[in-house]
């Protein structure tokens, strides 16, 4: 793998930083060019929240990782909370959290306030957008990968000696696929909330299968990771609101109308 672009030269740089910084970029530009006509935020607004999403996603991807390590990072380590979070990595349901309650404070506290699921309708997609690419730079990195595999597209990581499955690239995957799909039910002017909550179902699920190729996450009981416990109440919980949108939109035909 390439945990560092440019070695050796004045401009190191971990690899994972620039395709973050990359991702951002692209992701950006697509979000200006796909803005619906009718989104109630300007260009210009959609810029300013990119930025102000970049700061705080990254905070809280940083908090929750020292949370999850603080074991390793404070008692194995002795480190200082300040050395632990400038040395630590990123865990995604930080970053995922922080940023929506940053959409929903942006949406609500404007001088005309807009609604919070028209934003994260068009918002969401875009943010497992820049996840694909970040898990791809966990992938220059040598971070997050799978258990030994003699798979042919099993990968040697920094410090192993056997292939083992590429869990990022899994991880990648899935979430282009969901970008895709959620933006093929943009287009279909269904019912705020339904693209939102759909988004957060499929990556939910996703996220909690995927999780059973990861060798580097904590677990709270026997095999159960703290990451598939989270992620399934996020699937059952979007789920929920899911049927309940479609169902008061008279999208879903209940049993007592049969």
């Amino acid at each position: 793998m390439h945990p560092f672009l440019f070695k050796g030269t004045p401009f190191e740089t971990p690899s994972w930083d620039v395709v973050l910084l990359i991702g951002f970029i692209i992701v950006l530009l697509i979000g200006l060019i796909l803005k619906p006509k009718d989104f109630p935020v300007t260009r210009l607004g959609i810029i300013a929240f990119a930025l102000i999403s970049l700061f705080v996603g990254s905070l809280g991807g940083k908090l929750l990782y020292v949370f999850i390590h603080r074991e390793t990072l404070f008692n194995v380590m002795h480190l200082s909370f300040g050395n632990a979070f400038i040395s630590s990595g990123y865990a995604f349901l930080g970053t995922l959290g922080f940023v929506l309650i940053a959409m929903a404070a942006f949406a609500k506290l404007r001088p005309r306030p807009v609604s919070f699921l028209a934003c994260a309708d068009f918002g969401l997609p875009l943010i497992i957008l820049h996840q694909a690419f970040t898990r791809i730079g966990c992938f220059m990195a040598g971070c997050c990968y799978g258990p030994v595999t003699g798979l042919p597209w099993g990968c040697y990581f920094a410090g192993e000696t056997l292939k083992r499955q590429p869990t990022q690239i899994y991880f990648a995957i899935s979430l282009l696929v969901i970008f895709f799909y959620a933006l093929y039910l943009l287009k279909k002017n269904l019912p705020k909330g339904v693209v939102f909550f759909t988004a957060l179902f499929t990556y939910g699920l996703s996220r909690c299968i995927l999780e059973s190729w990861r060798v580097d996450s904590p677990h709270i009981l026997g095999p159960v990771t703290l990451a598939q416990a989270v992620t399934f109440t996020l699937a059952a919980v979007s789920g929920v609101c899911l049927y309940v949108i479609l169902a008061r939109n008279g999208l879903i035909i209940s049993r007592r109308k049969l």
